[in-house]
């Protein structure tokens, strides 16, 4: 808005193509007396009765007067083109609104960023013609040009535009719909090329090699549903100056910046800001952030323009097992521990990862407490996903022969507000040998009959293949005879025949204690037995 002599402003005015036309009220979010300027936004409702103006692009356009830079009292016609046809939502140009760049005679390139709210970047660029320059003057093809057309990123000869400001009018397109990005081309002398704020640290870092622009842009990505917090740091070394301000003029919808910390040491006055976001699932996609940083001197110098691309993912994938492998069966013997891993990753570094068991486990079962990675708590941090591992113990007691069941385990993440954690689960089967002992150092053919309250001479006779009464660590043991049934055998004829009891039977093998066992013994089905050797039938 420009103020008249007579005090009176005149307004400027949104035109929505159709007919409608609404007076823009600015609410400032920037302002600045010694760089004479305001920045803000307005909120406009409008519903178009049609998607499009008969198959044709909508043409709006603001118009007012008059631009500050350019012809005296020269009004402006930005213009844009709407169809909701093909693009539900509009462009939103992310540069700053006033670019600064050094006079330089060598061609330099400034990448000019836009996407729309829900994460959908610009498909095409070109420099203003006709109508769509409102009052600027358009640079020649040796002044400014885009590379290709189609990555946004502009190559300026500064030294043909001279030190100073100059409305640039930039056209960038959608499917269909084109937004207009007019903004000033500031031109700083290059004698002030080393003086200006610089970022540094991760994500931003200024190469001042390039004149402080940008030669690529750091990217980082996340998913929806989880903060972003970002810490940016901008320091200048001027003489008699300090970092005034770290500039953001078109933040992505619910993110915020927040002032951080001012530190001066060596000369040298350094500023931080956080920028913190949590987008949603409809924000999936590709978000440009573009930043300055400026001092406090009476020229305003500035960093130039820094951009970072946030890659919003919309999935929340599950966290997925390492171990044990799925399918698989872990044996163990009577009487001798054993263990096994649990263990499994997240891809989303953002959020922990939680491992239990799905069901209580059996007595004598343990499982470790898990331990668990750090996850993410600013987006730059190292990790890239997170991990969690425990191992389940068990000793198998001596009445535990040809146990098996299923076991299952859970990895959920740990969630929070509005989130819906992503669980995994992965099964293994536990079975204990039935009949079978595995020897440990230091046991003796002995040791193990006490063990297994049995007659060591008696194991010594069943075990045909020990060589030595100390028989090395590792060696298979039978603890009794495996007898296969036959056709008509029950447990009351079998213990007769073998002059032992049911009992003893059952808990040689615990499977045959489960209700409806001993009415489904079947030919040709392995049980294990101790028999009295001095019984006889």
């Amino acid at each position: 808005v420009q103020v008249t002599d007579a005090g009176e402003a005149r307004p400027i005015v949104f035109e929505t193509g159709d007919g409608g036309e609404y007076p823009v009220a600015l609410t400032v979010t920037h302002y600045s007396t010694v760089e004479d300027y305001v920045h803000g936004f307005s909120e406009i409702t409008h519903t178009y009765q049609q998607l499009n103006d008969g198959g044709n692009d909508w043409i709006a356009s603001l118009r007012g007067c008059c631009r500050q830079y350019g012809e005296a009292n020269a009004k402006f016609r930005v213009t844009l083109r709407v169809n909701l046809a093909y693009d539900p939502q509009a462009l939103m140009p992310k540069g700053l609104p006033v670019l600064p760049v050094i006079y330089d005679a060598a061609i330099q390139q400034v990448l000019l960023p836009a996407n729309t709210d829900g994460g959908l970047p610009a498909a095409g660029w070109r420099i203003g013609n006709g109508e769509e320059l409102g009052g600027a003057i358009r640079p020649s093809v040796g002044m400014a040009t885009f590379v290709d057309g189609t990555s946004g990123m502009l190559s300026l000869n500064s030294s043909a535009f001279g030190v100073g400001f100059f409305p640039v009018v930039v056209q960038i397109a959608s499917t269909r719909s084109v937004s207009p990005y007019d903004f000033l081309l500031r031109v700083v002398p290059a004698s002030l090329r080393n003086l200006r704020p610089v970022f540094s640290g991760v994500p931003l870092q200024t190469n001042t090699s390039s004149g402080g622009l940008q030669t690529s842009i750091p990217s980082i990505s996340t998913f929806a549903g989880y903060e972003i917090f970002l810490t940016f740091t901008a320091s200048t070394s001027r003489p008699d100056s300090e970092v005034k301000e770290i500039r953001v003029y078109s933040l992505p919808l619910g993110a915020r910046m927040i002032e951080g910390t001012e530190s001066r040491a060596g000369g040298v006055h350094t500023m931080t800001a956080d920028f913190r976001w949590t987008p949603r699932v409809e924000q999936a996609g590709t978000h440009y952030v573009c930043v300055e940083a400026i001092d406090n001197s009476t020229d305003v110098l500035s960093s130039g323009q820094h951009c970072l691309i946030l890659l919003v993912n919309g999935v929340n994938p599950k966290p997925a097992f390492f171990a044990p492998p799925p399918d698989s069966t872990v044996t163990f013997y009577m009487e001798v521990p054993n263990t096994f891993d649990v263990s499994g990753i997240g891809e989303n570094p953002y959020d922990n990862i939680l491992l239990d068991s799905k069901f209580p486990l059996t007595p004598g079962q343990v499982l470790s407490p898990p331990v668990a990675s750090e996850k993410k708590i600013r987006a730059t941090d190292a990790a890239t996903r997170v991990a969690a591992s425990a191992t389940l113990s068990w000793r198998p007691s001596r009445f535990t022969g040809a146990f098996k069941e299923t076991l299952c385990f859970v990895l959920s993440q740990a969630g929070g507000p509005g989130i819906i954690p992503q669980t995994s689960e992965r099964c293994v089967i536990v079975r204990v040998e039935r009949c079978k002992y595995l020897s440990q150092a230091g046991d003796t053919v002995q040791s193990i009959g006490a063990l297994f309250r049995s007659d060591w001479l008696s194991l010594w006779g069943i075990n045909v293949n020990l060589t030595s009464f100390v028989p090395p660590a590792g060696t298979e043991v039978l603890i009794g005879r495996i007898y296969t049934l036959r056709s008509g055998d029950t447990l009351q004829t079998v213990s007769k025949q073998f002059g032992t009891t049911v009992e003893k039977i059952k808990e040689l093998n615990i499977d045959l204690s489960v209700a409806g066992a001993e009415a489904a013994l079947a030919a040709r089905a392995e049980i294990c037995i101790f028999p009295d050797t001095c019984f006889d039938d």
